[in-house]
């Protein structure tokens, strides 16, 4: 039977390191390993938005650029898109 001095220092070891892992105390310095795959869906759907609004910028540039020349606006176009996904390749790595 433990002792109240041991009930105490118990109380005071979980109030200082805490539990982790919902309660679990066989990791206690490690937080839920959902975490990061929660925050790479999280980053990766980001990229995936700013992506799509780039795309879209760019439509709106082509649409607006009408009156250039037709081989400028492709290049154009390209530049545009291979910057998008240098972008998108830099922040979402696996």
């Amino acid at each position: 039977m433990e002792t109240a001095f041991e009930d105490d220092v118990q109380l005071e070891f979980n109030a200082t390191v805490g539990t982790g892992n919902n309660g679990s105390d066989d990791y206690p310095y490690y937080s839920d390993p959902n975490d990061a795959f929660l925050g790479s869906v999280f980053l990766f759907s980001v990229s995936l938005l700013e992506a799509l609004i780039s795309i879209i910028g760019l439509g709106g540039n082509i649409l607006v650029s009408v009156n250039r020349d037709a081989r400028s606006d492709a290049w154009l176009a390209r530049d545009s898109l291979v910057q998008s996904f240098k972008f998108i390749s830099k922040d979402f790595t696996l």
